[in-house]
């Protein structure tokens, strides 16, 4: 799987050990570290897709200052910040064109600094991948009912392959839906890469149980994929769900503001709530308006917004048609 087209990586002369090389300008670039092993596949992983997403890159960054195998086998790939200037402002986008990381593939090499941080991304990193990662959250402004999920493929080893990694994140819940465009899992998608995503907690800080998981996670991903030696845990059960909708998981869809204002909301997280039922109000700042948001469907809560401050059409909550306890 992920086998590439093109003829050499830039990590491919590189000797056995430990690496670090930039790769772009230091205005539209990015920090990678390479480890270097015996002869076999690449993992890819990174995070900071994200201005505002912290527990990927808090993981990645131990990683970093810390891992060091006596023994591996193929190239383990990490980048612990991949939207530098987003990260550094604090913000989901990037401050100087706006947009949106995961939904700018496969990029432009002469766009605006997000289209250009995806083309180099995709070209120089991705393309030579047999395995990807990518680690996210809800960010400062959401709070989220962590999962791990993937895009259902129709290549079935690419489907067989991304339910083993994902399997590996065994404290989460499993939430897969078809194709969507843009993102780093469209780009992996398109190459036959196998690939999973998380989605850690978020509110506005680093939860250390999800640093836990995604250390557990990947190391558990890296031996039972023999990248390295070391005994195996027995995997919890998960909680799966597969999805036809490509929508269902594009979470800032649903329940959108219907005005500006403040968002009070009345349930919580991983709730179970019957469709109509009242999940909050959007109050206008003149005291004129007060609306009221309503389920669109039945299902658990697995999505809302922690920020108070909203403006119209910006996602509030999302639900998942499930009723399970996750």
């Amino acid at each position: 799987m992920g086998d590439s087209k093109l003829k050499k990586a830039f990590w491919d002369d590189l000797p056995k050990g430990f690496h670090h090389r930039r790769l772009g300008t230091k205005s539209v670039g990015f920090e990678v570290y390479i480890w270097k092993g015996e002869p076999g596949q690449v993992v890819l992983a990174n995070a900071g897709t994200h201005g505002d997403e912290y527990e990927g890159p808090k993981f990645l960054i131990s990683m970093v200052n810390s891992w060091r195998p006596r023994k591996l086998r193929g190239t383990v790939v990490v980048i612990p910040v991949l939207n530098e200037a987003a990260f550094i402002a604090g913000l989901r986008c990037h401050p100087k064109d706006g947009k949106n990381l995961a939904r700018s593939f496969p990029g432009r090499p002469k766009g605006s600094p997000i289209d250009q941080i995806a083309y180099l991304f995709l070209k120089n990193v991705i393309s030579y991948s047999n395995y990807y990662f990518d680690f996210h959250s809800a960010g400062v402004v959401y709070e989220i009912a962590p999962w791990v999920g993937f895009f259902t493929h129709p290549n079935r080893e690419v489907n067989r392959i991304q339910k083993k990694m994902a399997a590996c994140f065994d404290k989460y819940w499993c939430w897969s839906a078809p194709y969507l465009p843009g993102r780093t899992a469209s780009a992996a998608y398109e190459l036959n890469i196998p690939f999973i995503y998380t989605e850690g907690q978020g509110g506005g800080g680093i939860l250390p149980k999800d640093v836990k998981i995604l250390s557990e996670g990947f190391f558990e991903f890296l031996k039972r994929f023999d990248f390295i030696k070391g005994r195996q845990r027995k995997l919890c059960k998960q909680y799966k769900r597969i999805s036809r909708d490509p929508k269902e998981t594009f979470v800032q869809i649903h329940h959108k503001a219907p005005i500006s204002g403040m968002v009070d909301l009345q349930v919580k997280l991983k709730e179970v709530v019957n469709k109509q039922q009242i999940l909050g109000y959007v109050y206008s700042l003149n005291g004129k308006f007060k609306k009221v948001v309503k389920a669109e469907m039945s299902g658990t809560v697995v999505f809302l917004r922690r920020k108070a401050s909203i403006e119209k059409g910006e996602g509030i909550i999302a639900l998942a048609p499930i009723r399970d306890k996750l």
